[in-house]
């Protein structure tokens, strides 16, 4: 039997890797890891190769690791982290295939978000393999995972902290880009306006030819995340900012109820120092901290 070729999507939390996954699992040539009984069906949590997103975050809850990996040196792997490829393809191998959904599929996708700092280990292991980096706009990134974050940052203190993730994340890529071969990189917010342009350019990198994009998988524009942050700007004291998260069982503190009492204090605060810090950052990197729902192309992707 043909050994199946391997696509990997990397990008940060919430930034839309599953739903990237999702589409290219839509054609039939494609087989994803499905019922693995792991967190989100990541092929990282199904093989002990190399560490997982929880090992290099170091969160003690169950996702705040999610906001801490990027910032790990051992994240960042590459082709001189690769001992024996053969042996390392095989190991990995034998701990994703039995959860294929399609065996028989020309194509095996695995999604887990610290792909985005491996692409060059995993071009060794598999010299064929096509790679698919997701990015989303920083901020709203950091909104998306703040619920995960250390109880400081969930009520709104630390924000740039978030904003740092991202972006050690994004600078690595971009210094890994010049060793990779075959690797598209594709927005979230792309996704969202112009979603038969994306669908045509992963069907010609991926070489599928019955890629569909289902209307139920077109991601909708990120309207509360944008409203919050708006709120965020203007907000003072008198002029108090909606919670963004609430928790799922009452406590006697809840985190939401010191959210808004810091957002209705500082957020106008949070917000000119994220722009006036990580502004430029943000812009070599595609977006415009002003504009949160949407994406251009930086120029080292030209």
């Amino acid at each position: 039997m043909p050994t199946q070729q391997m696509l990997f999507i990397g990008g940060l939390h919430r930034s839309g890797t599953t739903l990237v996954e999702r589409i290219i699992g839509e054609d039939p040539d494609v087989a994803a890891l499905r019922d693995t009984g792991v967190l989100m069906n990541e092929g990282q949590f199904l093989q002990d190769v190399y560490p997982t997103d929880e090992e290099l975050g170091g969160g003690t809850e169950k996702r705040g690791s999610v906001v801490g990996w990027a910032f790990n040196p051992r994240s960042h792997m590459t082709e001189h982290d690769v001992p024996d490829p053969q042996r390392t393809a095989d190991e990995l191998r034998a701990a994703w295939t039995p959860y294929a959904s399609a065996p028989g599929a020309r194509h095996l996708v695995e999604k887990s978000p610290a792909n985005i700092m491996r692409m060059r280990y995993l071009q060794e292991v598999f010299p064929d393999c096509r790679l698919i980096a997701v990015r989303r706009h920083p901020i709203v990134y950091a909104l998306a995972v703040r619920k995960w974050a250390p109880r400081h940052i969930k009520i709104g203190f630390g924000f740039g902290e978030l904003v740092r993730h991202w972006l050690a994340a994004m600078d690595t890529f971009e210094e890994d880009l010049e060793h990779l071969r075959n690797v598209r990189v594709i927005s979230f917010e792309e996704l969202t306006h112009e979603p038969e342009s994306v669908r045509a350019e992963l069907e010609e990198h991926l070489e599928l030819t019955e890629l569909s994009l289902p209307e139920e998988l077109v991601p909708s524009p990120p309207r509360r995340y944008v409203d919050y942050w708006k709120e965020l700007a203007s907000a003072s004291p008198w002029r108090p900012v909606r919670p963004l998260n609430s928790s799922a069982r009452p406590k006697p503190i809840a985190p939401e109820t010191l959210e808004a009492v810091v957002a209705s204090a500082f957020g106008k605060q949070t917000v000119r120092r994220t722009i006036d810090r990580y502004g430029d950052a943000m812009k070599r990197h595609g977006y415009d901290p002003e504009v949160l729902d949407r994406s251009f192309r930086p120029q080292y992707l030209n």
